[in-house]
């Protein structure tokens, strides 16, 4: 059994629209947050992570 609680794993929309905001608010990518950011969409596609209501 996993360790983690499963409620750890879910971010809500409202969640992911912050980091959205604030990774978009200098209007500029570095390096760093297009890796961060892609580490995010990988994990929200295979399941790491789940998108809810929220």
């Amino acid at each position: 059994m996993d360790s983690q609680d499963s409620s750890d794993r879910r971010w809500t929309v409202s969640d992911y629209d912050k980091i959205m905001k604030i990774v978009h608010a200098d209007q500029h990518l570095d390096d760093q947050e297009k890796n961060l950011l892609k580490q995010l969409q990988d994990m929200l596609a295979n399941g790491t992570i789940k998108r809810v209501a929220g």
